[in-house]
């Protein structure tokens, strides 16, 4: 990933490499922020400022693309999750205050649906475990303290009844109590997660710088 281009090297030709994909090219004036890969669905998640790209792949190269376009959320998001196999996206868009709404953009879809599933979320802490389809995040309750709660995205498209001829959605869905934290100083303002067989694990922080945070999901 190069600025504004991805440029795909094969092992066996080092010295042919060859330009996937250019935002110069395109009506998407990005800038390119991070890549993930999947190597079971054999499938690259792009991300942009407003953008995402997925490009799918096969034994001979590059077999299919598409851009999905987040311009109504300006560039306040953040990923949260990506789920190829479920083929979703699970984004927050900040508002005000230390605030986040949760959208999942289903795109799967000819047109990609955007789905609104929780809002005024605090910024606290997220994971998203895509072997089982399960969004972590932490919850403050009234009497300050944390718990960790789950959205299950596991067939989601049955359980919301979701109609792919309208492209926005709110729902209300239902969460999990997953686990109470025990009482951390408030010094600590954000919590690193990551789950790992079976086992969620935590790192608390001071403070997070908020460039970094933005695309702190592709590189746990």
């Amino acid at each position: 990933m190069l600025a504004s281009k991805l440029i795909l090297v094969k092992k066996e030709a080092l010295d042919q490499a060859e330009v996937l994909f250019d935002c110069a090219d395109s009506n998407a004036k990005e800038i390119l922020m991070g890549v993930r890969y999947n190597s079971e669905q054999r499938v690259l998640l792009v991300t942009g400022m407003k953008s995402f790209f997925v490009f799918g792949f096969n034994s001979t190269g590059l077999s299919c693309s598409r851009a999905i376009f987040c311009n109504q959320f300006g560039r306040s998001i953040r990923l949260l999750g990506w789920d190829p196999k479920e083929e979703i996206i699970l984004i927050a868009q900040r508002i005000m205050g230390n605030k986040e709404n949760y959208h999942l953009i289903d795109y799967h879809a000819s047109d990609p649906v955007f789905v609104e599933f929780l809002r005024g979320q605090s910024l606290i802490g997220t994971y998203y475990d895509s072997k089982n389809h399960r969004l972590f995040f932490i919850e403050t309750r009234a009497d300050q303290r944390k718990d960790v709660r789950i959205v299950n995205f596991k067939d989601f498209r049955e359980i919301f009844g979701l109609d792919e001829q309208q492209t926005n959605h709110e729902i209300e869905c239902d969460t999990e109590h997953y686990t109470s934290l025990p009482p951390i100083p408030d010094i600590y303002a954000y919590y690193l997660m990551k789950f790992v067989k079976d086992a969620l694990f935590f790192q608390p922080l001071r403070a997070i710088d908020e460039k970094a945070l933005t695309h702190l999901a592709l590189r746990l």
